[in-house]
């Protein structure tokens, strides 16, 4: 199975769904994306996605994976081996792409407005 190497692991499960937190790097969500991308989108389906989600969403792994990592790496200048932990909700909210449109929105007005953290 493909699947995005955890830093640690939350549980002893061998299950092939993945477990969150998932503390991982961009490397591996690279890794991962590059395995998912040589497969053929047949045998992808066989397999994909473990939960309940349509089959539709196999066919955007490749592109997830590959977009995730350049996000983190040349858009927010994330090390490619930093630690990461990625969640599903915070509280008892799940976390949506409305996030990412949000962290992408911060980005920029750092670059209009020359804003840097210290």
């Amino acid at each position: 199975a493909i699947a995005v190497k955890p830093i640690t692991s939350n549980s002893s499960s061998t299950s092939a769904t993945t477990s969150f937190p998932l503390r991982t790097t961009a490397s591996h969500i690279l890794e991962a994306a590059n395995q998912v991308c040589t497969v053929d989108t047949t045998a992808l389906n066989t397999y994909y996605p473990v939960d309940k989600q349509s089959k539709d969403v196999s066919l955007k792994m490749c592109f997830l994976g590959s977009y995730s990592y350049a996000f983190l790496v040349d858009g927010l200048r994330v090390p490619k081996d930093k630690v990461l932990t990625i969640q599903k909700e915070v509280g008892q909210s799940e976390i949506e792409w409305a996030l990412g449109a949000a962290y992408k929105e911060a980005v920029d007005l750092l670059k209009r407005t020359n804003l840097r953290p210290t």
